[in-house]
């Protein structure tokens, strides 16, 4: 049974009304995830309620499953979901919406829970903690919230600003440059969890809510925008939301490229946006996910600059750089749409 069946098979067994028996397996206090919660922020809340560490949590009231040495926000098991549904009183949905899987469909065709995933920033996860700056979050969404708690969306490598407070948003601390790791807050000072802070670094203590944050333009605030409807499973620029992301991937990929092939139409794309032209490092550690916040957010832009107008523009920079088909059609998912376009429009399909 894949996931997808599992959540409508075990959808339906959810009990609305509770009966007084079931009382006995609901956890003493209820923590619903709110909307775009984030599966180990909600964890980490529901942990805190019953005034217990993380780690302590998981122990007693998940048998000892192993959830903080691995990512959870994208291997969490469907039992142990429709478990902490049944024993937090929600439906099964609203756990499932917490995960990365509920991507699929939108951002990639199957969720890679083994290895790298299109789109999802990797943990690089070491024991307990995390080597990469693969958690982001926005400091001013800090200070308005009353609950602190991360989203779901600050977990992919597409999101470089909040459409909300229109600032950038950061995915280290500005002190001491370590990434953000929440749920390190509760380890040490054993049986205290009231100083712990989500909004705070778990090495230095530094409160992002303190955090000056940078005003962006808008232009790039409305890319944003564009990218976060997209997200909910909307369309754009005549393109519905998997089929725009595959393209978006593959202009990426050719921008971000250091093959001689790619040279004319990226110094194309830099002419017409009137922006110097900076060759690509290129290279497995240039890989889209694991670029800064501001390379993505540069490489986004172009992209999506290239894809406005759809497909006008992206043929005419083509035709213009004299830019060979073969570059777009080598790639395993190239959609037919786009497959459509390169073949009947792109004037030199081979090298």
């Amino acid at each position: 049974m894949n996931f997808h069946s599992f959540l409508h098979h075990r959808e339906g067994t959810i009990q609305k009304w509770l009966k007084p028996e079931d009382f006995f397996n609901l956890f003493p206090c209820f923590v619903r995830p709110i909307k775009d919660e984030l599966t180990s922020s909600w964890l980490y809340r529901l942990a805190h309620a019953h005034h217990l560490k993380v780690f302590t949590f998981c122990r007693i009231a998940l048998n000892n499953k192993t959830v903080w040495n691995r990512d959870i926000d994208k291997c969490i098991t469907a039992d142990l979901l429709y478990y902490l549904s049944i024993r937090n009183n929600i439906t099964f949905s609203e756990a499932f919406n917490t995960t990365l899987k509920s991507y699929e469909g939108i951002l990639f065709n199957t969720l890679n829970i083994n290895g790298g995933t299109n789109w999802i920033s990797p943990l690089g996860i070491y024991h307990r903690t995390r080597t990469r700056n693969s958690l982001m979050c926005c400091p001013s969404c800090f200070k308005e919230c009353s609950i602190i708690y991360y989203k779901k969306a600050w977990r992919l490598s597409l999101p470089t600003i909040c459409p909300k407070c229109k600032v950038s948003l950061i995915d280290h601390c500005p002190i001491c440059k370590q990434p953000i790791i929440f749920h390190r807050h509760d380890i040490g000072n054993k049986n205290k969890i009231e100083n712990s802070n989500m909004a705070s670094c778990c090495n230095c203590s530094f409160d992002f809510r303190n955090i000056i944050p940078e005003n962006v333009n808008d232009r790039d605030h409305q890319n944003q925008v564009i990218l976060n409807e997209l997200l909910k499973g909307k369309s754009h620029f005549n393109l519905k939301a998997p089929t725009f992301f595959k393209i978006l991937r593959i202009i990426i990929r050719v921008l971000n490229s250091r093959s001689k092939f790619a040279y004319p139409f990226q110094k194309e794309v830099f002419k017409q946006m009137n922006i110097r032209y900076r060759p690509s490092l290129g290279g497995y550690e240039n890989q889209f996910e694991f670029l800064n916040i501001l390379r993505r957010r540069e490489l986004l832009n172009m992209s999506m600059w290239v894809m406005n107008h759809w497909p006008n523009r992206f043929i005419n920079i083509n035709n213009t750089s004299k830019t060979g088909g073969f570059i777009w059609l080598n790639d395993k998912n190239i959609p037919i749409e786009f497959d459509k376009v390169i073949r009947e429009n792109i004037v030199k399909l081979s090298s």
